[in-house]
């Protein structure tokens, strides 16, 4: 994607409340499953976005919250957030790529990702997640996986387009082994984690960006490549879904 077209893609994200499928009760459903953290618990949150997560889990914890994106404009709305909310002591919103290697080689009593799985790749991202962890850290994230096979053609060459590493439940399981983590639990997240705060927003903003867009074709193509998406979704639910695994790695 084009320089210009990044810029368009967050453009049409601004507003919205979240750049992945997720919502409040799956964050806190997740972080339920988690062993107790101590107070002066260290996370991160790798791929936060405007960062709905991340306050969630200051609210949950009474430890600091790390939040890392790629993009400023979204990290500003989460100062403001966090300001208003008084978190602002707790949560320290950093720019940089979502692996989290513009940070110093600190270490996390948790790692937290909502989307940064599929950015990464889902191997990748467990190894670098794994890094990161202190030797009792734990991991919590979410991913977009097939939920039965069969899927029709055009779901399948979208998805494989849009996630190539897109997998099912059992290969996931599986990757967590190779990389050296017990899965805790998982589960697979309600319908209104996709729509709340995510799909019913986006909608919203690409009907309100196409007609100042819509003397631009790339422009017009990445609002089009939106709304599907959107419809897919509200076609096909059965096919595929947004699954929060929570692991540790083994024990040393």
């Amino acid at each position: 994607m084009s320089e210009p077209m990044f810029s368009t893609y967050f453009e049409i994200q601004r507003e919205c409340q979240r750049t992945y499928p997720g919502h409040e009760a799956s964050t806190r459903k997740a972080f339920e499953l988690l062993p107790r953290l101590n107070d002066d618990a260290r996370i991160l949150d790798l791929a936060c976005g405007a960062g709905a997560q991340a306050l969630t889990l200051a609210r949950l914890s009474r430890g600091t919250v790390t939040a890392v994106d790629a993009d400023e404009p979204l990290l500003d709305e989460l100062r403001t957030e966090a300001d208003r909310s008084g978190l602002g002591d707790r949560v320290r919103p950093v720019l940089g790529p979502i692996d989290g290697s513009s940070l110093a080689p600190e270490k996390f009593d948790l790692v937290w990702s909502e989307g940064g799985a599929r950015e990464l790749g889902l191997g990748p991202a467990l190894r670098m997640w794994r890094e990161r962890l202190t030797v009792n850290g734990c991991l919590a994230f979410s991913d977009l996986v097939w939920l039965k096979g069969g899927p029709p053609l055009e779901l399948a060459s979208f998805l494989r387009a849009t996630y190539p590493g897109m997998r099912a439940i059992p290969d996931s399981i599986d990757e967590f082994e190779k990389h050296g983590f017990d899965l805790i639990s998982f589960f697979i997240a309600s319908e209104r984690a996709w729509w709340a705060e995510y799909l019913d927003p986006l909608e919203r903003r690409v009907k309100e960006l196409r007609p100042a867009l819509q003397p631009d074709p790339e422009a017009v193509a990445l609002l089009d490549n939106e709304q599907k998406k959107i419809d897919f979704r509200r076609r096909f639910p059965d096919f595929y879904g947004l699954v929060f695994f929570v692991a540790r790695p083994y024990a040393h």
